[in-house]
């Protein structure tokens, strides 16, 4: 009787319940642990692992057929590329998921903002003036 007194008074109060778990992490954190096995379309949603995406399969976050794919894994996804993930592509995005970091940032090498190309210069940009 004492227990489902308890369980009422926590079902009656839940932030007290809560509250003294504060170790839990919070439901925003980034899964830094990707591998070749999460489905594609958790991966795109990261903005760390859809960097690393972008670095090493150029094209695969804004493919037109995306949403026909995204519920597979790379893996799963390697045998109907016809070839075009290779076992060496694969194998290299699957350590640049890998080395996403926990704080969820991307590896050192994938592309940031800085890395675009600079703008080009319009008509008014080139009157000399």
């Amino acid at each position: 009787m004492r227990y489902a007194l308890v369980a009422g008074l926590l079902l009656l109060a839940p932030g007290a319940a809560m509250a003294q778990s504060s170790d839990a992490p919070a439901a925003t954190t980034i899964n830094a642990h990707y591998t070749l096995d999460t489905p594609i379309k958790d991966l795109v949603a990261d903005p760390a692992a859809k960097a690393v995406l972008d670095k090493d399969l150029p094209g695969l976050s804004t493919d037109d057929n995306l949403a026909k794919f995204e519920d597979k894994s790379l893996r799963q996804f390697q045998p109907m590329t016809g070839g075009q993930l290779t076992d060496d592509l694969l194998k290299k995005t699957g350590a640049d998921l890998a080395a996403i970091g926990s704080d969820g940032t991307a590896p050192a090498d994938a592309p940031t903002a800085s890395d675009a190309p600079p703008p080009t210069p319009t008509a008014s940009d080139t009157t000399g003036r």
